[in-house]
């Protein structure tokens, strides 16, 4: 009798968590090419726009290259509660550095000074700075914001890093958008 062995999938070893509307592990070889879908139930359309498919994950020049992922009805980014998971490596830490966010700024993330602080600008919300060392230079850095009703959450690398009281507060996306990976001017 011959079995069939079959290889188990990324999935199988490291399921997409229930409730997941946008997930990019942008290291994965099937995120290639100018456009291609995102591996969550909604299957977002992403359109590349510079950044290099490396052997670790998408190689941005900081300057021009972006990823676009399409408005859609599920991804109102700073209404209700949130997540937004990303790993990041960076050589060198820009002030003002864009990260993240959406096409018209409902809520954009970005690089704040040289000492690894970023700014969370929520439209309608106070804008949250992180304390110093979330990301540091030339390593891996897990960073996971969480908006939990009006209070905004930072984790580093799996710990609590940071908690801001009403840092979201006044903050309401009603409005889907366009979000950018990326160089945003």
């Amino acid at each position: 009798m011959n079995l069939l062995k079959l290889s188990k999938s990324l999935w199988s070893h490291n399921p997409i968590p229930g409730g997941t509307a946008l997930y990019l592990p942008l290291w994965n070889p099937g995120l290639s090419g100018p456009i291609f879908k995102s591996i969550d139930p909604y299957g977002h359309e992403c359109v590349v726009s510079g950044p290099l498919l490396k052997s670790k994950g998408r190689l941005f020049n900081g300057t021009d290259d972006i990823i676009t992922i399409p408005a859609h009805s599920s991804l109102l980014l700073g209404s209700g509660d949130f997540t937004i998971t990303s790993i990041i490596y960076k050589t060198g830490l820009t002030n003002g550095e864009y990260l993240m966010g959406t096409a018209s700024g409902v809520i954009d993330i970005f690089l704040s000074g040289t000492g690894g602080a970023i700014k969370i600008d929520l439209e309608g919300a106070s804008t949250v700075t992180s304390n110093a060392g979330l990301i540091d230079v030339d390593v891996l850095v897990h960073v996971d914001i969480v908006g939990s009703g009006d209070d905004c959450i930072i984790y580093k690398d799996g710990g609590l890093f940071q908690t801001v009281s009403n840092g979201f507060a006044g903050g309401n996306n009603t409005t889907s958008e366009d979000i950018i990976l990326g160089f945003n001017a």
